[in-house]
């Protein structure tokens, strides 16, 4: 993944963390903590009395191979759903007629099929039970940091902490086959900039043509990244970049000179990125502002008047 998470953690404060992605999920009236220092903790540390979901938190041993972190967290979904039946008096009264739809372990990273592909015999397990407060939609599960993407970046955001999203490198080779698959915008690019740059020679003005391509494609890749990471930080982007393009669509360009546009709707941009505390990293507010303006210039907003002597 491209943002990076912490996996080595203490067991309390790995709770304690849990807890409140728990709480920015749910609000806190909605997430019940079930204090385990008193006679266990039955299975479970917390629940959505929203939506009836039992969550576990978990963080074991990290760094360590793949298979002992498979083999550990099937270990302790196999220990605690066991609690379920157990303590099945305890919990009954504690939900009160509430139906639990699923019991959710919380780990900070899962990453093996085998223990997804396993989930399904668990499920399958608990409802056999005959429990009173297991719905028939049942399902076991297991989450990572990752399922709380969007909790962590408001964590993030409250801590006033700024940070880099890396999406994939765009290189040569990726510039040919785009040309290939979206020929009318490519042709719409190189004839504004043969408008606007009348004087680049023919290989400074391929050259150009080729780097607007690699800006616009590096642009996506972020936002994609973000739209599927941070969608609440994708959203705040989004509308920064149509409050510049809305603005360029009313008044134009303040300037006649294409370099000078260009600056231009970079800075609007970035300066719409800035207003919205994103809280994105320098370097990918300026991803985004080049990418959207190379866009701009193929999607038609943006264009450059006849000139005969800019470089």
């Amino acid at each position: 993944m491209a943002e990076e998470y912490q996996y080595s953690w203490d067991s309390d404060d790995w709770e304690n963390f849990c807890h409140r992605l728990l709480q920015l999920r749910y609000k806190p009236t909605n997430v019940v903590k079930v204090p385990h220092q008193d006679r266990g903790d039955l299975g479970i540390e917390f629940y959505s009395n929203h939506e009836g979901t039992i969550y576990q938190c978990y963080a074991p041993e990290h760094p360590t191979t793949k298979d002992v972190r498979v083999h550990k967290i099937r270990a302790k979904i196999n220990k605690d759903i066991n609690k379920l039946k157990k303590y099945e008096s305890s919990l009954t009264t504690l939900f009160s007629g509430l139906p639990i739809k699923r019991w959710v372990l919380v780990v900070p990273l899962m990453d093996s099929k085998r223990v997804t592909l396993a989930l399904p015999g668990y499920s399958n397990k608990v409802r056999g039970y005959g429990l009173p407060f297991i719905d028939a939609s049942f399902q076991v599960m297991v989450h990572d940091q990752s399922d709380f993407a969007t909790q962590i970046t408001q964590l993030r955001r409250k801590a006033g902490q700024s940070y880099s999203i890396q999406p994939p490198t765009v290189s040569d080779d990726h510039v040919s086959p785009w040309i290939d698959e979206n020929a009318v915008l490519a042709q719409t690019l190189l004839k504004k900039l043969q408008r606007g740059f009348p004087d680049l020679e023919e290989t400074t003005l391929n050259k150009r043509f080729q780097n607007h391509i690699k800006r616009h494609l590096e642009g996506e890749n972020l936002m994609d990244d973000l739209r599927i990471q941070f969608p609440d930080m994708y959203e705040e982007a989004s509308k920064a970049v149509q409050r510049a393009r809305s603005k360029l669509e009313t008044l134009g360009p303040a300037s006649t000179n294409p370099r000078s546009i260009l600056e231009e709707q970079i800075d609007a941009i970035k300066d719409y990125l800035s207003s919205q505390q994103t809280q994105l990293a320098g370097h990918d507010i300026d991803v985004i502002a080049l990418g959207a303006v190379v866009s701009w210039l193929m999607e038609c907003p943006l264009d450059f008047p006849e000139m005969s002597n800019a470089t």
